[in-house]
């Protein structure tokens, strides 16, 4: 991945420098016009406020990542108090004080953009990352194969051209269920898999054909969210299903990931070999309300930690 780095003062002198450099880095590392002004606006929202609750005489750090299917802005600053309410994606703005117009604008951000956190860099740095990823034209209707079910099958890592008709299938078998949008867009899933973000594994017969898949991606250093396993026309096939997240976990077992956990599992899902940790409820666009509980397994023993808290929480944390 391509970047470039400016540090500047936090004052709004500079805002004309940093809308500059974000939308023309943007462009030059592959987001179309309109998603670079949207990222600009993420952005000039996000240092507009740094500017106003951070005081003294600070410097900002300014990261532009571009990536296979995205386009990454880090803000690296000396730790505040942020609230958090922007983060939330159901927020509602206020307008009722100067405090409330300055986090209007992190709302705005997180609307303008994919994707918006805030992370510890070290004991007195954070960093605010907004990412933007890049338009893909909708995928053309193919026609498919029929795939039959499927006694005997090997796993494998798939090719570019065994990704987008693993898309395809996907839109098929799984056309009304709560997929990821990329998902959907097969050459954004081959870009994704392609940049290591993510990973994927597939179940095939003898001459070739999909009958079933699994996806995931790292959710930070120690966590990895899995999708799936999605099976094509294997009702019944547990063998499957089992072999496609046994694939996802062998190739986490000897890393530094302790975890790993599903919050839409599909009908092959085996959740006796898992935790369940609540459940999300998944609104369409009818407004149906769809509940789907989520599943945790630990990869490595928990030797547990020190907790500090309030003696008022202190008996709900202990239960």
């Amino acid at each position: 991945m391509k970047t470039l780095k400016i540090s500047t003062p936090l004052h709004t002198d500079f805002l004309p420098v940093i809308t500059n450099f974000i939308e023309n880095t943007s462009c030059v590392f592959g987001i179309d016009k309109q998603g670079a002004l949207k990222l600009t606006l993420a952005s000039e929202e996000v240092f507009t406020y740094l500017c106003n609750v951070i005081q003294g005489d600070k410097t900002l750090d300014i990261i532009c990542t571009g990536g296979i299917y995205f386009v990454a802005v880090e803000f690296s600053f000396d730790k505040i108090e942020i609230d958090l309410k922007a983060f939330n994606i159901t927020a509602t703005p206020s307008s009722e004080s100067e405090e409330s117009f300055r986090e209007m604008g992190l709302l705005i951000a997180a609307r303008s953009v994919d994707s918006l956190s805030l992370e510890e860099a070290s004991d007195e740095r954070l960093v605010l990352r907004l990412i933007k990823e890049k338009s893909y034209p909708p995928s053309g209707a193919i026609e498919l194969p029929h795939i039959p079910p499927m006694a005997s099958f090997v796993l494998k890592v798939p090719i570019a051209d065994e990704i987008k008709a693993f898309s395809h299938l996907l839109q098929l078998y799984y056309k009304k269920y709560p997929l990821p949008d990329a998902f959907r867009c097969p050459g954004k899933l081959v870009d994704m898999v392609t940049s290591t973000l993510y990973g994927i594994s597939i179940a095939t017969d003898e001459r070739g054909l999909i009958g079933g898949g699994i996806i995931w991606k790292r959710m930070n250093e120690k966590i990895v969210e899995f999708f799936g396993p999605y099976l094509f026309n294997q009702q019944g096939n547990n063998k499957m299903a089992e072999s496609l997240i046994n694939a996802c976990i062998e190739g986490l077992a000897r890393t530094e990931i302790i975890g790993v956990f599903c919050r839409y599992p599909t009908e092959a899902f085996p959740a006796e070999y898992f935790e369940s940790i609540g459940t999300i409820t998944f609104y369409e666009h009818q407004r149906n309300q769809i509940e789907f509980p989520c599943y945790y397994r630990q990869l490595h023993e928990d030797t547990g930690a020190y907790v500090y808290v309030p003696r008022k929480i202190a008996s709900f944390i202990e239960a």
